[in-house]
């Protein structure tokens, strides 16, 4: 019996490429092993059924050995009923089952292989899934604090504007037993003021008590917001309606000493109705309420062109168009409603005069300003310089802007050479156009202050 062949023998199978899957390919490297072993245990090809080899090759190559498997751990397969002989089950049935590590899969345990899925060889710990961090909880409690306190605030600021608007804004009621109070506590003379001004809107309720009494509401009635004591000039008693809590805010001893406080009566709903005591007048000439006798020209600088007074109408007609007339009368001037003689000067470069004479003066005062026409129409017209010329000189003088709607007030003393001489008041503008001005004056007697600030 001959001895076994000692020639090299055939190369080993080709391995698998890694184009395949994955898990077919570690399968196939498992196998390798078995097959190696079963190769070495068959005969050898005798001589005559050897190929020839080529002539180049002059050594033989050394012995082959079998790949091992380092990387992959062995697994114990499930158990099984019957195993198959290794006759009747393909090489591959006797591989093996390959199952991934816990916790990630081959390819994430196998360097070589991570690139190709675009991964780290090494990975790092990812966070179990459900869990959030400690601070995510801190901050949802806060928001659930945020959201109760908007929705208290939520119900609870309608109900506060409720309650406050019931305790402050006058009811129809409220007004109408503050009218009646006024009918029956007041005397004939006694003004009467609304603060604030805008809640001036029942006045009619007022009026009415007046009128079923006799007497004037356009005489004793304030206009003016805030309240302004000169217009009371002349009065005695003011009585104050107040609405909106303005009770509280409401000084009038700040704007002249001699105002003193007698009654209050709180009607509830923010309104109350109040009794002032005013200081004696010491006017001696009011120029607007007694315009019938003063003079009135239009003109200049040189040429002056007297106007004629129409008592029918209750102004100075200048002989041209209705707004070139001097008169007086409710007018809206430094923000509110008030009482002033209207005065447009002629022509551009124009001027209107109202002249005043009183011996008994000692000192002139008054306020003035745009018409809020005036105003509105500033880029027509031009600036308006105001002057007080006492005896042909001038004593006082400022040019109010276009757009000024202020209500600007004035004082000029009179010495003792100069009193009983002409007192002119005068408006001039180098344009025209909507030069509607406004003015009050009154000539005063000894111990006359003003009564009102300057309003901006």
């Amino acid at each position: 019996m001959s001895e076994p062949h000692s020639d090299p023998q055939p190369d080993p199978p080709e391995l698998p490429r890694l184009g395949g899957g994955i898990a077919q390919a570690h399968g196939q490297a498992a196998q390798l092993p078995q097959a190696a072993d079963s190769v070495a245990q068959e005969p050898g090809p005798g001589p005559s059924e050897l190929p020839a080899l080529p002539a180049r090759r002059t050594a033989d190559p050394p012995a082959w050995t079998a790949p091992q498997a380092e990387r992959l751990p062995w697994v114990e397969p499930p158990p099984a009923a019957a195993a198959p002989s290794a006759a009747a089950a393909p090489a591959a049935a006797l591989a093996p089952p390959i199952r991934p590590p816990e916790g990630g899969d081959l390819d994430a345990q196998d360097p070589a292989l991570a690139p190709r899925r675009g991964t780290s060889a090494v990975l790092p710990a990812l966070p179990e899934l459900g869990a959030e961090p400690e601070w995510r909880d801190r901050w949802r409690g806060y928001a659930a604090l945020a959201g109760l306190l908007l929705l208290a605030l939520a119900l609870a600021i309608p109900q506060w504007q409720r309650q406050r608007t019931e305790n402050t804004v006058p009811q129809a009621n409220t007004l109408l037993k503050a009218a009646e109070l006024l009918g029956t506590l007041a005397k004939p003379g006694d003004a009467v003021a609304f603060a604030p001004g805008w809640s001036s809107h029942q006045q009619m309720l007022f009026q009415q008590r007046w009128l079923d009494k006799g007497w004037d509401p356009k005489a004793d009635f304030l206009t003016a917001h805030p309240v302004d004591l000169w217009q009371a000039d002349g009065k005695l008693r003011l009585w104050v309606v107040t609405t909106h809590g303005w009770s509280t805010r409401l000084n009038l001893p700040a704007q002249s000493p001699g105002v003193k406080r007698l009654e209050q009566h709180n009607l509830g709903h923010g309104t109350a109705v109040e009794l002032y005591s005013l200081p004696t007048s010491t006017t001696v000439f009011d120029v607007r309420k007694q315009l019938d006798r003063t003079a009135a020209q239009t003109g200049g600088p040189q040429d002056w062109k007297a106007c004629t007074w129409q008592p029918a109408s209750g102004r100075f007609g200048c002989g041209g168009p209705s707004w070139q007339d001097v008169w007086q009368d409710l007018q809206e001037v430094g923000n509110t409603r008030r009482d002033c003689i209207y005065l447009h000067p002629p022509h551009d470069r124009g001027a209107v005069r109202v002249t005043a004479t009183e011996p008994t003066a000692v000192r002139v005062q008054g306020w003035f300003g745009n018409r809020l026409w005036a105003m509105r129409h500033g880029p027509e017209g031009a600036p308006v310089r105001f002057r007080v010329l006492v005896g042909g000189q001038t004593k006082f003088e400022k040019t109010v802007a276009t757009d000024d709607f202020g209500w600007h007030p004035f004082e000029v003393a009179l010495p003792p050479e100069q009193r009983g001489q002409p007192v002119t008041f005068e408006a001039y503008s180098d344009k025209e156009a909507w030069r509607e001005f406004c003015l009050d004056a009154r000539l005063q007697g000894p111990s006359a202050p003003l009564t009102a600030k300057a309003t901006p």
